[in-house]
């Protein structure tokens, strides 16, 4: 599989040991810097990983959180764009991935902008999906099946959804995205 994944973490290192290829886009250099030192010592070579770090807002007024704002809903981002991290994949050719994971920053931005990159019968996964904030996400892949998945987080014991989406057979509802 090819794999593009928004957000990295344990989920890259898990990727990157069963994919062909992955590539991975953080906004965060500290976090970068500590998974590029365990691609590096786990000498995972398959595995294109990218820093982009968000941007402050140069026209002063934040848009509201959604599709197509590029914002994130953390406090401490209020005042940044996520455009550029968002846009990387505007690099890769339609249809180039099997599977785009999102995990990261500007979730909604990020899913609209891979939708056309994920081949005919690829997935979408959208981590936190039990998130108010996602509800957009859910509505405007509505035509797509969809799994939930429940459990307990990683790192802590609070319960959170992940939802995959197979992507086939459906056209996309343009009117629920603007």
């Amino acid at each position: 599989m090819s794999v593009f994944e928004y957000g990295s973490g344990g989920s890259t290192i898990f990727f990157s040991k069963r994919v062909n290829k992955l590539t991975s886009v953080e906004h965060d250099k500290k976090y970068y810097r500590q998974v590029s030192s365990v691609l590096s010592e786990e000498r995972i070579s398959n595995c294109k990983y990218i820093l982009c770090e968000p941007e402050k807002n140069i026209s002063g007024e934040m848009p509201p959180y959604g599709p197509k704002s590029y914002t994130s809903t953390l406090k401490e981002y209020v005042d940044m764009s996520f455009e550029n991290y968002v846009k990387i994949i505007e690099e890769y050719q339609d249809g180039e991935f099997d599977l785009v994971f999102v995990d990261g920053r500007a979730r909604l931005s990020c899913i609209l902008h891979s939708l056309r990159k994920i081949r005919h019968g690829g997935y979408l996964i959208l981590d936190n999906s039990e998130r108010q904030e996602y509800d957009d996400a859910k509505s405007f892949l509505v035509d797509y099946k969809r799994t939930d998945f429940f459990g307990i987080g990683p790192y802590s014991l609070e319960l959170w959804q992940t939802s995959v989406w197979e992507l086939k057979f459906v056209k996309l509802n343009q009117k629920k995205l603007q």
